[in-house]
């Protein structure tokens, strides 16, 4: 029997992708062990999103090499730094996510192409993530991602409702619907988003939640044209938008080739929230991107404050080998990059907690689908938004209400006990500084 030792690291697809491989090599026979010097085979599936996350990556790819038997690198490090990898080891296997069936070959077993409708081995009791299509339709000029997962590839609507089927029959209450963008499934096989989600709806019955993953606004703008609102009144879809805007400098989105302006994007919110007035808003901003000035840098934080972002990914500027903006003049020093991403994230934590004051004292029926790190229970409201209670409630719905408000989270009690409940500090921290 094979012994392999798995590390999975970035996005929910790369997740999803060791779900996949691990369930192949389990109907193969071979055997999940706990450390990589029990191993055979140890396997890295590897992220390039930044620069600090591809020196994690080779760090730990010396630190495994040494004493790892058989070395696999999946994942997007794979296809962005190739020849770093075999500098480590020369006798390493790497594949990224779009070469399964070379991977599989090197392995000796076989891995499905399609990433929808096939086996998985899910690593959560109550939460499945289901990657709906690979790949984007864009060409942003910072980003590695589009070097590993490439051209769109939309998977079968047939084998995807399949997959949410049995993830709820098996007592999986929340569906992540994930991709590089899911605003964009369906456009190369004659669907779109509003279908999918409505065929899922039709289709699946039981008490579950779906989480609608990142949509570009170019696609979201469209959609919601086309009836994706509509769809959000099931009660059974989170009222939850990540659409990343990346900038609120129409001439940054420029050069980082994004399809869409900012009046776009406060087109897109304030329909939103028109339909949806206390929907969570997620967004991503990057700081420092080249030749990015002070004021330009003030038209992002502007746009968080003028559309009350409440949940925001802030991320420094990377230089990734590969990408255009790599070699673009103007590079922003480190230490600027640091001070704007300080600045964003205190602005953005007062504007966060303003609007989540706005929940306190209200009512709502949550899922509870994770254990808070430093105790009680966490769950999602209807919104999404995190809400911490006392006590272990766990892969359970209850009615609670809002009792306290903090940048990240919410504080809360369940309705039926209210006495048992003292609200927990969950860690929630979602912003770099």
């Amino acid at each position: 029997m094979v012994k392999y030792y798995i590390e999975t690291y970035g996005c929910v697809a790369n997740k999803v992708d060791s779900e996949i491989v691990m369930a192949a090599l389990a109907s193969s026979g071979w055997e999940r062990v706990e450390s990589p010097e029990e191993a055979d085979v140890t396997i890295i599936n590897s992220c390039a999103v930044k620069e600090k996350t591809i020196a994690h990556m080779l760090a730990r790819i010396r630190r495994l090499s040494p004493i790892s038997k058989k070395l696999v690198v999946m994942g997007c490090l794979a296809d962005v730094l190739p020849e770093e990898i075999k500098k480590i080891r020369g006798d390493s296997i790497a594949f990224g996510p779009r070469r399964f069936r070379e991977l599989g070959e090197a392995l000796g077993v076989r891995l499905p192409e399609r990433k929808a409708g096939v086996p998985k081995l899910r690593t959560e009791p109550y939460v499945a993530s289901v990657v709906i299509c690979e790949g984007c339709t864009g060409a942003c000029t910072y980003c590695a991602t589009k070097i590993a997962r490439k051209y769109l590839k939309s998977f079968r609507p047939g084998d995807i409702v399949r997959e949410i089927r049995e993830a709820v029959a098996e007592g999986r209450k929340e569906i992540r619907i994930t991709a590089q963008d899911t605003g964009a499934y369906g456009r190369d096989i004659g669907t779109n988003l509003v279908e999918l989600l409505c065929a899922v709806l039709d289709s699946v019955e039981g008490e579950y939640r779906i989480r609608v993953g990142m949509m570009n606004v170019e696609h979201a703008l469209q959609l919601v044209d086309s009836g994706l609102l509509d769809v959000y009144k099931d009660d059974r879809v989170y009222k939850f938008f990540h659409v990343p805007v990346q900038s609120g400098n129409n001439r940054i989105l420029g050069l980082m080739g994004r399809q869409y302006s900012v009046e776009d994007f406060r087109e897109l919110i304030k329909k939103i929230r028109g339909a949806f007035p206390l929907a969570s808003i997620s967004t991503d901003i990057i700081v420092g991107f080249p030749t990015e000035s002070w004021e330009e840098f003030l038209d992002s934080v502007r746009i968080v404050e003028e559309l009350r972002i409440d949940v925001l990914n802030i991320s420094r500027y990377s230089a990734i080998p590969g990408t255009p903006a790599a070699r673009m003049r103007g590079q922003v020093p480190s230490n600027e990059k640091k001070r704007r991403s300080k600045y964003l994230t205190e602005v953005h934590l007062r504007v966060s907690k303003e609007w989540n004051e706005q929940y306190l004292g209200e009512k709502f029926r949550a899922l509870f689908i994770e254990k808070g790190r430093r105790g009680g229970t966490v769950g999602r409201t209807e919104h999404y938004k995190p809400v911490v209670v006392g006590g272990d409630v766990i892969g359970t719905f209850k009615e609670v209400r809002i009792v306290g408000a903090e940048p990240l989270y919410l504080k809360g009690e369940l309705e039926q006990c209210k006495g048992a409940n003292t609200p927990v500090r969950p860690d929630l921290t979602n912003a770099e500084t």
